[in-house]
């Protein structure tokens, strides 16, 4: 997809024609202009805004307000809540792109005046993403190195431990409560059995294993789990590891008869202590605050 950089001009050339144009008029345009997939268009950046309506919001206000561009420089003027039209500067420079890229230049200074050499380098600056995409990577970044330290201290502590970490992080996820859950004998190796009472009386249960293992969990080892609960009054299991499932472990898993096992994996356990708090917690939490139009539109 184009970057909020590459959708200015063509934006600007939309409002040479001296209309007034509003937001949605301009995400109608981009859509049509450069011809969007309808994968395109469904992508969302982590807000839940689409992607491409992010950087045309981000055009509009490089063209419009930021960096607190004097009257004189602003390519675009917002002159009702939501609707834009261009200014004369805007106006002349919307004749050509070369003028368009000495004023970004200029008014933003944040691109190099040397061209990259191809696509491919040019695709590589940070100036292709809107500010809101920076910080999904940042979040990504950051999440992606605290997931890789919990499974090195995972790894660094006793199975005992790591039996404890399951069925804690179990009922934080609402299954069963501290009351309801119990580990089995075989706790002592490098994976354990777990029993997970749904209910006060034990009427429903769920058979968890983990394995805290390096080394891909196999068909086999599935189905010895299957195999050790297969007389048990149970139709729900749950087997976890630290590292990940073979595609003949996923595949058998899948179509099991008579009962639903669940497989959780070394990056979607970490994704469930992250989002359940079991090991970690909120370091720093920034607000991020936005007009409010509705307040200055009364």
């Amino acid at each position: 997809m184009q970057t909020y950089k590459e959708m200015m001009f063509p934006i600007l050339r939309l409002f040479s024609d001296r209309k007034e144009y509003s937001r949605s008029d301009v995400y109608q345009f981009i859509v049509k202009y450069f011809s969007l997939t309808e994968q395109q268009i469904s992508e969302r950046i982590k807000s839940g805004q689409a992607l491409y309506k992010n950087r045309v919001d981000w055009a509009i206000t490089y063209l419009s307000t930021l960096n607190n561009i004097p009257e004189r420089q602003k390519l675009l003027l917002r002159i009702s809540r939501g609707i834009y039209q261009i200014t004369e500067l805007g106006f002349s420079i919307a004749k050509d792109e070369k003028l368009f890229e000495n004023w970004y230049q200029e008014v933003h200074g944040k691109e190099s005046k040397s061209k990259p050499k191809d696509k491919k380098d040019a695709k590589s600056t940070s100036q292709e993403k809107t500010p809101n995409e920076r910080i999904d990577d940042i979040y990504l970044e950051l999440t992606a190195a605290l997931k890789s330290n919990l499974l090195d201290e995972i790894a660094n502590k006793d199975p005992r431990f790591f039996e404890n970490l399951v069925l804690q992080l179990l009922n934080k996820m609402g299954y069963g409560t501290s009351n309801y859950t119990s580990l089995t004998a075989k706790g002592a190796d490098e994976g354990i059995d777990g029993i997970i009472s749904e209910d006060e009386l034990g009427l429903s249960k769920i058979y968890i294993q983990a394995k805290r293992w390096k080394d891909n969990v196999s068909r086999p080892e599935i189905q010895k789990f299957v195999g050790a609960i297969s007389d048990k009054p149970t139709q729900k299991a749950v087997f976890i590891t630290t590292s990940d499932f073979s595609k003949e472990a996923i595949n058998y898993a899948k179509n099991i008869q008579n009962l639903v096992i669940i497989l959780i994996n070394g990056d979607q356990l970490c994704n469930l202590m992250v989002k359940h708090k079991v090991g970690v917690y909120v370091k720093q939490t920034i607000e991020l605050c936005e007009i409010d139009r509705d307040f200055f539109e009364e």
